[in-house]
């Protein structure tokens, strides 16, 4: 398994409230030069830069699921006081609040590590209702390959939307009439 991120619904909704694309994250998220520390037990606070030049903090939670899983929850701009500040080293990290100015958490947080994303391209998670025998024949189908399920199942939706030739729409029931007409004797 690599290190995966993805955007939640929120984590997309969040973005686009403070003015971030999603491309920007993942730019902010493979920085060379970025900044990390925790927030709380559970949140970390990665400090980067775009392509464009915006300084950005992108929030994630690591998912609870799996290991070096992380969910985008929010990103901004950086303050200006934020941008300029130099990391020291030494005190408590402070609670989560994204509106808040973070320029204390950057000089004296504790530093975090954090894994830079194993894809070039964002990624957002979406809920799947699917049938229980259906999820263990993907689980297996997918351990034998040694690949995780979800990644399976990307693989799977990405050959069905390439394939799909979206400029001959026929409906299955009109498609089944000709092959039953074609089966019976003359």
């Amino acid at each position: 398994m690599g290190d995966r991120y993805s955007f939640t619904s929120d984590g997309l909704h969040n973005i686009r409230v403070y003015g971030v694309k999603p491309g920007e994250v993942w730019e902010a998220l493979h920085s060379k030069r970025r900044l990390v520390r925790h927030l709380d037990a559970k949140a970390t606070a990665l400090f980067g830069l775009s392509h464009t030049g915006r300084y950005l903090v992108v929030f994630v939670l690591e998912s609870a699921d799996e290991d070096n899983d992380w969910d985008v929850i929010a990103a901004r701009e950086m303050l200006p006081d934020e941008s300029r500040v130099r990391p020291l080293h030494g005190t408590e990290a402070m609670g989560m609040n994204i509106d808040k100015n973070l320029s204390d958490l950057i000089a004296t947080g504790t530093d975090a590590q954090l894994p830079v994303p194993d894809t070039n391209e964002p990624m957002i998670t979406r809920s799947l209702r699917i049938p229980l025998a259906l999820d263990t024949h993907l689980r297996d189908m997918a351990e034998e390959r040694g690949i995780g399920a979800t990644t399976l199942m990307r693989e799977i939706l990405q050959a069905w939307v390439t394939d799909a030739d979206t400029s001959a729409v026929v409906r299955l029931a009109d498609v089944q009439r000709v092959i039953a007409s074609l089966a019976r004797p003359a």
